[in-house]
């Protein structure tokens, strides 16, 4: 469970039995305590860095911080 403004990954198998990642991103701990979603049910470890500086691109531009 993802509770801050984080981005969290877990390993996980497809159904074809590969290896990759589920990606979280989201939650907070403020007033009104919030859970970070699923982005990504699956994703190949050749795509894991781009995918996780492409959140943090989004989130330094758009991000209420």
């Amino acid at each position: 469970m993802l509770k801050a403004h984080d981005v969290g990954i877990q390993i996980v198998r497809n159904r074809a039995g590969e290896t990759g990642y589920q990606v979280l991103a989201g939650g907070g701990l403020g007033r009104t305590p919030m859970i970070g979603k699923t982005v990504r049910e699956f994703l190949p470890r050749n795509e894991l860095l781009a995918y996780l500086e492409a959140i943090l691109r989004v989130y330094n531009r758009y991000g209420r911080r």
